[in-house]
């Protein structure tokens, strides 16, 4: 009888270990597929992230040229800065009888933009005249949208 009850008890031992065999067998094959996919992923961030080391390279190289051109800016900003050059510029050009050419209406313009910004509605008026005297009053509009649309609306004075 003690020997039946072994048997018995080996029996359903032998069962239950199977069952967990078989069990963890499952589970492994869903962990291997995950284990799959995630190795996929972190080869494409892999590949990601060094094109954007390459990137970063690239745009490393060109700040110091920019840098430099920025600062050359500010320095030409400061100096315009008191106004006391676009004044004396259009002193000297309204005494010119002709008028100005488009040339110097957009220089004119130009020092505007440096001296006072793109706040400023004569800087805004200044670049819509020359280029109203550039290339007229037609083709003027489609030039200032697409080419121009950093300078803000004119507001017409009543």
């Amino acid at each position: 009888m003690f020997k039946i009850i072994v048997i018995i008890l080996l029996a359903i031992s032998t069962a239950g270990a199977g069952y967990f065999g078989w069990t963890q067998k499952n589970s492994s094959a869903a962990v291997t597929e995950q284990v799959a996919e995630l190795t996929q992923k972190v080869e494409e961030s892999d590949k990601k992230a060094e094109a954007t080391e390459a990137e970063l390279a690239a745009s490393k190289e060109m700040l110091p040229p920019l840098m430099t051109k920025a600062q050359e800016l500010e320095a030409v900003k400061a100096a315009f800065s008191s106004g006391t050059i676009l004044k004396d510029l259009e002193a000297a050009y309204a005494k010119e009888k002709k008028g100005l050419s488009a040339d110097r209406q957009l220089g004119l313009a130009g020092l505007r933009l440096l001296t006072n910004g793109t706040k400023d509605p004569a800087t805004v008026e200044a670049f819509q005249k020359a280029l109203e005297m550039t290339i007229g009053k037609a083709s003027r509009k489609s030039f200032v949208r697409h080419k121009m649309h950093w300078l803000p609306p004119v507001k017409k004075s009543k």
